[in-house]
């Protein structure tokens, strides 16, 4: 059994049933250092560093380690935004800081947020809400009689759209 949690396990290692008995290990990843699965050679394997014990290095040295790996052995976009994939859901399940983000940012030929659909959604949540309040102000200033032209050159809306509110 693999564990992958924080707190200490509490796990019974054995089932003991009359018609049934059955003794297992428990394998804690906190407790493999992170270098086991660095040294692999398979991207689904590094990936599982995140989860380890770092010893001396720092999450965002592993996590930098791991894309560059990654983008090494990847033949195409698709497989290594399916790695990308991946990676990003470890990280969540194990909160990693800023730092960590950054070293993703800084390997800049993997991580491509104009093809990240969570960016691209966030983009279109931001860009909505920047055109309501463009709404609001523009709407604002034609009640207190302001020009539409000098609303339309603040706002960036055109004149038909301040002409709707």
């Amino acid at each position: 059994m693999i564990y992958m949690g924080s707190a200490k396990a509490i796990v019974p290692h054995k089932i003991n049933l009359p018609n049934f008995k059955y003794q297992y290990g428990l394998i804690n990843f906190k407790e493999l250092p992170c270098d086991l699965f660095l040294s692999s050679n398979e991207p689904e394997e590094q990936i599982l560093a995140i989860l380890a014990n770092k010893g001396n290095k720092t999450s965002a040295e592993i996590v930098k380690s791991i894309l560059q790996k990654i983008m090494a052995v990847s033949p195409d976009c698709s497989t290594e935004n399916k790695y990308y994939q991946q990676l990003r859901v470890i990280m969540q399940l194990r909160k990693f800081d800023n730092e960590t983000e950054q070293a993703m940012l800084d390997v800049n030929s993997f991580w491509k947020l104009e093809r990240d659909p969570f960016y691209k959604r966030g983009r279109q949540v931001a860009e909505a809400k920047a055109l309501e309040e463009k709404r609001a102000i523009a709407r604002n200033l034609k009640n207190k009689g302001i020009d539409l032209a000098i609303i339309a050159e603040a706002t960036g809306l055109t004149m038909k759209q301040i002409q709707a509110l």
